[in-house]
């Protein structure tokens, strides 16, 4: 269990302790009457049962979290190490588990060897099994075993050479078996291996899986999974639940597999309870759903002011204009057009044909998938921008003010366009501002111009989806002409670009934008090119309204997504992927989004005058949520940054236990151990996100200890002692504890502070001379490691 690498969300040792299982229930799935056994048939001879079971445990000891084939690439240590035998991983588990049982444990090794002399041939050929990266291998395996099986063994060796074959199948078969058991259990499995996928892809260690995933593996299960099931069930066939669990599987994962993929990559999603017949709980589906029904019948309404001649021309993605960036394309006014079929009934409105709607929600769930697992940038929160837009645009109404703004309520392609960008204005969000991602990704930066970054990849990335092949049927439904297009595309990138709200270039656009339609200087030559103007001007106010309709929304809502953008600016300061510490005058920066966006944004709409009464209530609520922040808020900040989390006590989820374990029922011992396993790994993990904070909250003191001196410059050459010594000597900084002899008397004008870590008083004193944020810096460095202590205090944890 040690050699296993606990870090792999698939490849660790509680997967193995799984394939031991299930190893176990295939082999006692054998006829238990010995007379019905044929002669030198499977299970006649007891090494056989250890072989199996002693390579099951043992058979991914060495696994580097990637595949085969990505060794390969990087010219790895291991492939040099085989270099043209393959399954390289599989042959170094095999060799290391051999070398620590020949070298550790000698007496053992003697027993083993003298009892089956063929034991280290038999574990390896059934170790390499494993490796089905190679689809050949296992197909190669399949047609020996099937070879074999119908013949009759005449003597011991040729049972001997049969035996070892049906070995290495059940082994391969114990390894895939979640691909047969209950679909939640398969699902539970895939993911982790989806999980490790995609973790060595982000960090330059393989191919992007998530295009991809769903279709490999519906192509695993018919070309892979069913074939070998079908061949364990000759040497098994009173265990039919392997045939039955297999087919309903690849059944359930064809038709919900893409659903799946997209809930898992949101946070929080269950994806554990997303079953055939009960998905409808799962909360990834019901996103989905939703925005699949508001979508459709948008769609619907477009489909209705569709004249029915089709004009003809290839709509492929690119812009006629052949402009490179999303942000070039943005419009100081898009025409709106007047549907005379709009405000039709549902049962007015021609229904989509079957393959749309299913196109549709292909769509949908392809974007889902494209978000990433932020706390606030995520699907939930563009599901949220849309839900909101939608309710906008559908209380839009015409008032003599409005001119012809109000036709937006009228032109069904700007409102599907509306909600549709509102669903993938942030597709793509990597959790942290553009600035950063300038830093993070600097290619894109140069793409893009360094201006406007995520949400022109957002924009891009959204346009590649939507026009790729498999939504042919649905991009006609949208648009039926290529001058369709162009206008969609054009509402599409002045929706997502309306998000990008500190761009001092585009706040500028906005604002003569807004001068010209709202003035009465005669610069606009009529009043159709007035409204078009202003039609443009609500469409991106909507936008922006809807994107932090948190801060208009009930108190508790807004308190919810609050806290979520907090942690998400925390855990990007933790990780080293921002410079500022958010809590550093969040109290204060909420205030002044509220008097300086929020609420002047609201009065905006209103002033736009198509939206009197949501106008009225979105100002009231977001003067009603600032009022309370100013009043709660410092508390409430003070708050997000001390605050636990609840954590899962050491064996809370075991009680009862006991009276399993004393059942005496077979492999319950291993059962229990892989519940501690879980429990040690799930440790584990807290623990190095610990050390990351503490790696944080070490590297704040060391910076304001070493500021401005040579000695900061050469770090890496210094002991811990040496580090310390340096802290005890400076004049601002002194720590004093309950067994250190100091004079605890304070300096005039310090500022002190008492931490209380691990039980043991400590007073931290900064005299005048230390600056605020080097102060601010400090003790939010001790806060975290406060935190750190108090958490772990339980148990040995």
């Amino acid at each position: 269990a040690d050699m296993y690498q606990a870090e792999n969300p698939y490849h660790n040792f509680h997967q193995a302790a799984q394939v031991f299982l299930r190893a176990v229930f295939l082999w006692e799935s054998l006829s238990r009457d010995e007379d019905m056994r044929p002669i030198y048939g499977l299970g006649y001879d007891p090494w056989d049962r250890f072989v199996l079971l002693f390579s099951a445990l043992v058979h991914n000891i060495y696994y580097d979290g990637v595949a085969n084939s990505q060794l390969e690439t990087e010219n790895h240590l291991v492939y040099q190490l085989y270099k043209g035998k393959k399954s390289y991983q599989q042959r170094k588990s095999f060799a290391t588990a051999l070398e620590v049982l020949e070298e550790d444990f000698r007496d053992l090794h003697e027993e083993i060897a003298f009892g089956c002399p063929t034991f280290r041939s038999s574990v390896r050929k059934a170790i390499l099994s494993t490796d089905i990266e190679s689809e050949d291998k296992l197909h190669d395996l399949l047609r020996k075993c099937e070879e074999q099986n119908t013949k009759a063994c005449i003597d011991e060796k040729a049972a001997k050479t049969k035996n070892e074959s049906n070995v290495c199948l059940l082994l391969t078969m114990a390894s895939l078996g979640h691909y047969s058991q209950g679909f939640d259990l398969f699902l539970s499995f895939n993911r982790l291996h989806f999980e490790e996928q995609t973790r060595a892809h982000k960090v330059g260690r393989g191919e992007d899986k998530r295009e991809s995933w769903y279709y490999e593996q519906a192509m695993f299960f018919e070309d892979c999974i069913l074939p070998l099931v079908k061949q364990v069930q000759l040497i098994l066939p009173d265990v039919t639940y392997l045939d039955e669990g297999a087919m309903i599987n690849v059944n359930l994962w064809k038709e919900s597999g893409k659903e799946w993929l997209a809930a898992s990559m949101l946070p929080g999603a269950k994806v554990q309870d997303f079953l055939g017949g009960q998905r409808s709980g799962d909360p990834m589906e019901k996103l989905i759903s939703a925005n699949v029904d508001i979508l459709e019948s948008l769609l619907r309404e477009v489909m209705a002011s569709h004249d029915g001649e089709r004009r003809t021309g290839q709509l492929d993605h690119r812009p006629s204009n052949s402009i490179s960036n999303p942000r070039d394309e943005i419009q100081l006014a898009i025409q709106m057009r007047k549907s005379l079929t709009n405000g039709l009934s549902a049962a007015s409105t021609p229904e989509l044909i079957t393959e749309v709607k299913l196109e549709l929600r292909d769509f949908v769930v392809t974007v889902a998938a494209g978000y990433e697992s932020n706390r606030f940038h995520n699907f939930l929160h563009a599901s949220q921008v849309a839900h909101l837009a939608n309710l906008l645009v559908k209380g839009i109404h015409s008032t003599e003010e409005s001119k012809d703004a109000s036709d937006i309520a009228h032109d069904p392609l700007a409102r599907f366009a509306i909600v549709l960008s509102a669903l993938v204005h942030d597709v793509g969000h990597t959790g942290v501002p553009n600035s950063q991602l300038a830093e993070e990704q600097p290619e894109l930066a140069d793409k893009y111009k360094n201006k406007s970054i995520a949400e022109q990849n957002s924009i891009d990335t959204a346009w590649e989806i939507l026009m790729s092949s498999r939504f042919k049927n649905l991009q006609h439904c949208i648009f039926e002409s290529i001058e369709e297009r162009e206008r969609f595309r054009q509402l599409l990138v002045n929706c997502v670009m309306a998000t990008d709200i500190f761009d001092q270039d585009l706040r500028a656009l906005r604002k003569s934008r807004w001068d010209k339609a709202f003035s009465d200087d005669g610069s606009l030559s009529s009043d159709e090119e007035e409204g078009h103007y202003k039609a443009t001007i609500v469409i991106e106010h909507i936008m922006q309204a809807s994107d932090v309709a948190h801060t208009m929304q009930e108190w508790e809502i807004y308190r919810q997504w609050n806290e979520s953008l907090f942690r998400e600016m925390y855990d990007a300061y933790t990780e080293g992927r921002a410079t500022k510490d958010p809590s550093d005058g969040w109290y204060e920066g909420e205030l002044w989004f509220f008097d300086n966006w929020v609420i002047p944004l609201a009065q905006n709409l209103k002033e736009c005058g198509v939206l009197d009464i949501v106008s009225d209530q979105l100002v009231k609520q977001a003067r009603s949520n600032r009022a309370k922040w100013e009043l709660e808020g410092e508390e409430i900040s003070r708050g997000l940054l001390v605050s636990k989390p609840q954590l899962k006590r050491w064996g809370s989820h075991m009680s009862g236990q006991g009276s399993v374990a004393s059942s005496g029922s077979a492999g319950t011992e291993a059962i229990l151990t892989s519940h501690y396993v879980s429990e040690i790994e799930s440790l584990s993990r807290m623990v190095k996100r610990y050390e990351r904070k503490m790696e944080a909250a070490v590297g704040n003191l060391i910076a304001v200890a070493y500021k401005g001196q040579k000695s900061g410059k050469d770090l890496r050459k210094q002991s811990w002692s040496d580090v310390h010594s340096h802290f005890k000597k400076q004049d601002w900084y002194r720590v004093f504890s309950d067994d250190e002899d100091e004079d605890l008397a304070s300096n005039d004008g310090s500022e002190d502070m008492d931490v209380s870590l691990g039980g043991q008083g400590r007073t931290v004193q900064f005299s005048t001379e230390i600056s605020v944020s080097d102060r601010d810096s400090v003790i939010t460095s001790l806060s975290i490691a406060e935190r750190i202590v108090n958490e772990g205090k339980t148990g040995d944890k």
